[in-house]
């Protein structure tokens, strides 16, 4: 009988154990404590942790920077105040806005805390010593307590995990105009949060949703005095200045913050001290089906179609009813500010009292709301007696619920405001949340220019002319003037370089004379070297001032070709080459001192002889024409011809122009005024010599091709090494 061959029971037994114990040493080594897979996961926890510490790490050394330069400017102001950014200070949170949000920020004289959220996965509690160095980095790991429940909607209070319940800010419609917003921070006085902001106006074009505030803003307010802007009795706020200053006041960049909690400011929130007419006539439109103009000083009343009369009020025959007290607050009562008697002549009782809008109007003067609910002018801005309502710009993405006709703002875990709903897992490389859309890494390298598209050549992203980046120049001469010096605007491109523009000038009425500031380009080295103080040389490889170059590119304009005329002198009158008579004028002088006689002749080439309305090339209220006009822009149309009015005056384009005019030539400079680029002056005329000029000046920086930017076009972009 043949043996079959097999496998003993107890050699399978063994066999077995043999490899349960390999097994159990391959997943010890795997999995354990001090397994591969352990040991990656607390490799990337490391690093993550590495990365947010250097990142606190240089944002406090930044922060520390700017307010040993700010102490120079003003000593009264405390490291604490300038560090949790209280009073209309910068905040740490702010040098980090593009890398995360800081919450629960409290400064110490040996140690300071702070939360430092990188995204909705990565949250470290964070302690830093009077040396600015981090001292204790902990992971954020603690569950955000249960949803509340019941048949209202959650209020989004701190500590709520109430995201998923809300609805983004963006589907307020007109019917919640005038509705209540609670933004978290006491502005008016009462104890309450909830009465001090109702919202304006749904503006589906910026995204951004207007909130006002609700009553007049006592004047005694410490963002009154931030803004360079003069208080007097209760309410009443005014200049001593010109109504450009004025108008400068009332958009100061960091002023108005304090209004709103800096959770806000640091989600893109900001705040100024007066709405402008175009939002105030548009929210009123939309709420009441009319086409007002605020051009025609419209009456603000509820019912437009049936508008009381002067007569009318003055009689005292109207019901506080027929008026929209988000437009007039107190319809009832007549606060009088610094009188006894309301304004107007009327009787006490007859309507509310006047606020302030940042519009300019005619040559000097300013918007108002008046008593009787009507746009009036206010000429010079230096009178007393009219208040202030200010205004907050929310980023329309940003999560609100709605609790017994208030709108609340969701929080997210550490109090602050959220974004927007979606994923909350780790953020991909490159991206984040912030705005209306998601930040975007751009590395700046090869950019090329198209109007006003600038398109990288190597990864095809693009940006707006007017598009905002927030460039730290490292100057703080002109910080009184109220514009906020890290605010720049995309200008365009030069040798494949990005440029910036200043959004404001960075020298005010700077002046030049005579043949000595045109020849050999004087007076344009004059006006770069102002601009030359502005190069960071970190991020910026040149700073100079704008030339007409700049502005060609963006409106795609091509000058005409240089044109040559000679003049002589005919029976001792001046006569031009193309004119048929001579004229009336006797003498001529050109630029370089050649003067005209019976024997001799003198030939003058222009190669800069042309002018154009930026309104015949640009969107009329749109970024580019915006940046280039001033952030104060607006316009009215008068004789068929567009005006624009800034809050600043007009400014230089340092490029030489010239131009002849009959028989008279003059050299000069470019400069935009109204919206117009053209001459408008020179330094030097033929028949009666030397002139000058005054304007201000704007600023141009090259960034550097090795930096990036992160942001996105709706809240602006940060830069980045």
């Amino acid at each position: 009988m043949k043996k079959e061959r097999g496998i003993t029971l107890i050699a399978l037994v063994i066999t077995i154990i043999v490899l349960l114990i390999l097994a159990g040493v391959s997943i010890s080594l795997v999995l354990g404590n001090n397994g591969v897979l352990t040991k990656s996961k607390t490799s990337v926890t490391e690093n993550r942790k590495s990365t947010a510490k250097e990142e606190v790490t240089m944002a406090w050394a930044a922060c520390e920077t700017d307010y040993l330069s700010a102490r120079t400017k003003d000593s009264s102001i405390s490291k604490q105040d300038f560090f949790e950014g209280n009073n209309g200070n910068i905040g740490l949170g702010n040098y980090l806005s593009s890398t995360g949000t800081v919450t629960n920020f409290i400064y110490g004289n040996e140690n300071s805390t702070l939360d430092y959220e990188k995204s909705a996965s990565e949250k470290y509690h964070i302690t830093v010593n009077s040396k600015g160095e981090v001292t204790s980095i902990e992971e954020i790991t603690e569950q955000i307590g249960e949803q509340t429940s019941g048949s209202e909607s959650n209020s989004g209070k701190e500590g709520d995990d109430s995201e998923g319940n809300g609805v983004a800010l963006s589907t307020i419609t007109s019917s919640n105009y005038g509705d209540y917003i609670d933004l978290g921070q006491n502005v008016i006085g009462t104890s309450a949060t909830s009465d001090d902001w109702r919202i304006l106006y749904n503006d589906t074009t910026n995204n951004v949703v207007y909130a006002i505030l609700a009553d007049y803003l006592p004047r005694n307010n410490p963002s009154v005095a931030a803004s360079g802007l003069q208080s007097s009795g209760t309410y009443s706020v005014y200049s001593t200045s010109d109504r450009d200053s004025f108008i400068a006041g009332l958009n100061h960049a960091t002023a108005w913050n304090s209004l709103i909690p800096n959770s806000l400011v640091s989600r893109g929130a900001t705040a100024s001290g007066a709405a402008s007419a175009e939002i105030l006539i548009a929210s009123y439109n939309e709420k009441h089906g009319t086409s007002l103009n605020y051009t025609d000083c419209p009456y603000l009343w509820n019912d437009p179609s049936n508008p009381p009369s002067l007569e009318d009020i003055g009689n005292n025959n109207y019901s506080p009813e027929d008026i929209d007290s988000l437009y007039m607050p107190n319809p009832d009562q007549n606060l009088g500010l610094d009188y006894d008697n309301p304004r107007g002549g009327y009787s006490s009782g007859t309507g509310c009292s006047y606020y302030y809008l940042a519009t300019p109007y005619r040559v000097n003067c300013v918007l108002q709301v008046s008593d009787i609910g009507r746009l009036w002018k206010l000429w010079g801005c230096n009178q007393e007696g009219s208040a202030l309502r200010p205004i907050v710009s929310l980023p329309s993405n940003i999560q609100v619920t709605n609790s017994n006709g208030v709108w609340s703002l969701i929080q997210q875990s550490g109090g602050q405001t959220s974004g927007s709903q979606g994923s909350q897992g780790e953020e991909s490389e490159g991206k984040q949340e912030s705005g209306s859309e998601e930040n975007e890494l751009v590395q700046t390298g090869t950019w090329i220019q198209d109007r006003t598209t600038i398109t990288n050549s190597a990864t095809n992203q693009t940006l707006e002319v007017g598009d905002i980046v927030y460039y730290d120049s490292g100057v703080t001469e002109y910080e009184e003037s109220g514009w906020n010096q890290d605010k720049w605007g995309v200008l365009g491109v030069e040798n494949g370089s990005l440029l910036l523009l200043s959004t404001e000038p960075v020298q005010m009425y700077y002046t030049l004379s005579g043949k000595a500031d045109y020849l050999n380009n004087v007076g344009i080295g004059k006006l770069n070297t102002i601009c030359e103080a502005y190069k960071n040389e970190t991020y910026a490889s040149s700073a100079r001032s704008i030339k007409i170059e700049d502005i060609n590119r963006v409106i795609g304009y091509t000058p005409p070709a240089p044109v040559t005329y000679t003049y002589t002198l005919v029976n001792g009158k001046v006569k031009r080459n193309d004119k048929k008579n001579p004229s009336s004028t006797t003498s001529f002088e050109d630029i370089n001192g050649n003067v005209l006689t019976a024997n001799n002749s003198i030939e003058v080439t222009l190669n800069s002889s042309y002018d154009y309305e930026l309104s015949d090339y640009l969107q009329q209220g749109g970024k580019a024409d915006k940046l280039l006009c001033g952030e104060g822009y607006w316009m009215e149309e008068e004789w068929g011809r567009y005006y624009y009015h800034t809050t600043f005056p007009n400014y230089y384009i340092a490029s030489p122009y010239q131009y002849s005019y009959n028989f008279r030539v003059y050299w000069g400079l470019f400069c935009l005024m109204d919206g117009r680029v053209d001459g408008l002056g020179g330094l030097w005329y033929s028949d009666t010599g030397s002139s000058s000029l005054t304007y201000d000046v704007r600023a141009v920086v090259m960034l550097k091709s090795n930096i990036r930017l992160s942001g996105n076009s709706t809240s602006g972009w940060t830069i980045q090494q």
